[in-house]
């Protein structure tokens, strides 16, 4: 008997500000995902003038929403310029991984980074959402931390890179893929 691995998480990668987020959203916005319940986080800029000023965590909908990274030197850790609560992606992130494994019938991460990299509570939530049955379609950086490493070579997770050449039509590739191959139909 031979089994066929599901491979129902689909995560985009590439350069930042390469266009990952709106390929997402091209995704979503397909007619494949009519009456399906679509869940998740995202991660939001905070923006002055087009200048980044910290980001904040959000449900989808960005009905729920929680600063987690400011320039400066006000917090604990340290990324860059940014300081960073890993705290909130362990309280609310936890909380929006957890309503959509309980009530998605897919989970949206947009995007999965090293700021989290502390967030020791939400990393095993999202262990989790990787290990249960729901299709999950995300982003994630692409620079090299452990954790993301460990996404990317799952048997189960299929990537693709975003790039300058594929970015028009690559939600045409991955809806391709939805309705076409071994990712799992949403019923």
């Amino acid at each position: 008997m031979h089994l066929k691995l599901k491979k129902n998480k689909l995560f985009l990668t590439g350069d930042i500000k390469i266009g990952k987020s709106t390929v997402l959203k091209r995704i979503l916005n397909d007619p494949y995902f009519n009456g399906k319940v679509v869940m998740g986080l995202k991660t939001v800029p905070i923006l002055a003038d087009w200048d980044v000023l910290g980001y904040q965590l959000s449900s989808l909908s960005g009905e729920k929403a929680m600063e987690f990274a400011r320039v400066g030197d006000q917090g604990v850790e340290k990324f860059n310029k940014y300081s960073v609560d890993s705290a909130v992606f362990d309280m609310l992130g936890v909380e929006l991984l957890s309503d959509a494994m309980a009530h998605a019938d897919v989970i949206v991460i947009d995007e999965v980074g090293i700021m989290e990299k502390n967030a020791s509570v939400f990393r095993n939530c999202l262990k989790r959402c990787l290990e249960s049955e729901r299709m999950m379609i995300g982003v994630f950086q692409r620079r090299a931390h452990w954790f993301l490493e460990i996404i990317k070579h799952r048997v189960d997770v299929r990537t693709l890179e975003i790039t300058l050449e594929n970015r028009g039509n690559a939600h045409l590739t991955v809806l391709n893929w939805l309705k076409n191959s071994n990712i799992e139909k949403i019923s």
